[in-house]
């Protein structure tokens, strides 16, 4: 069968399962080009409405280069998009040099797809258990993505697909219920430590001189205080009267220092 370019049509799911490189564009348009297209290479599309499920770039490539001459294709028909994604998957036999990143993405569009796989040891996808299924289900996985496929399509082994696609269900998982609630902020208490005072060469002298004022005050005060014991020690009647007016002019100035005295120390 052969048809026209614009007689094709593409969906985005399918084109999307392995994004095309531009290294191989690139290269499928040179190369189409320069040769024209190989016919031992058809384009193969799903049902009535031609929509392609494998050569996606080789399509690109010929928009690229509008290529107008007729294309040989191959018609196949498919009950479910399952059942088309799973045949896309075996087409790849080609897919072995994809990136880690590039891996990862190609499992993730395929997971969904996936049927579990088993047999009588069973598997990560059964849990152990061995898959019970009637010879119909068997049958009907003919037509249905599976591990192996993954294996064949990618060139990795098998324990490698396996966690990758255990780690893209774990990705895809809801959290449990517990994890939703919100833990309970506790709130620590921070004890403040006492901070040293730092004092300055200016309150260190400060202090030192008022130390010293304190010192020949209360050495003043009491040699002062000696000294108004000493003269009401005196009887009055051995002054002269000369002398009375100054005894009395002496405990006035006294009494003035120690008011003086007083009103410096409140």
């Amino acid at each position: 069968m052969k048809t026209l370019l614009d007689d094709f049509k593409t969906d985005d799911e399918f084109k999307n399962l392995l994004p095309i490189k531009q290294d191989d564009l690139d290269n499928i348009s040179k190369s189409i080009k320069d040769n024209g297209y190989e016919e031992s290479f058809p384009i193969i599309v799903w049902g009535e409405d031609n929509i392609i499920i494998d050569g996606h770039t080789r399509y690109e490539a010929m928009k690229n280069i509008k290529f107008g001459g007729v294309i040989p294709c191959v018609r196949k028909f498919f009950e479910t998009r399952e059942e088309v994604i799973a045949f896309m998957v075996r087409c790849q036999t080609n897919r072995r040099n994809l990136t880690k990143e590039e891996f990862i993405d190609f499992v993730k569009r395929c997971e969904p797809y996936m049927v579990e796989q088993g047999g009588d040891r069973g598997n990560q996808y059964t849990g152990g258990k061995s898959a019970k299924r009637s010879n119909d289900h068997l049958a009907n996985n003919e037509s249905k993505l599976t591990l192996d496929d993954m294996v064949q399509s990618t060139g990795k082994s098998k324990s490698t697909v396996q966690r990758a696609v255990k780690q893209v269900r774990e990705e895809k998982a809801e959290p449990q219920n517990w994890e939703d609630e919100p833990k309970p902020v506790v709130e620590e208490k921070v004890t403040e430590k006492p901070q040293k005072q730092v004092k300055t060469k200016e309150e260190k002298a400060l202090r030192l001189m008022i130390k010293k004022q304190t010192t020949a005050f209360t050495s003043w005060l009491d040699t002062t205080r000696t000294n108004v014991k000493v003269l009401l020690s005196r009887p009055l009647d051995k002054y002269e009267s000369d002398d009375k007016v100054k005894f009395v002019n002496e405990i006035n100035e006294l009494i003035k220092d120690l008011e003086k005295a007083k009103e410096k120390l409140k």
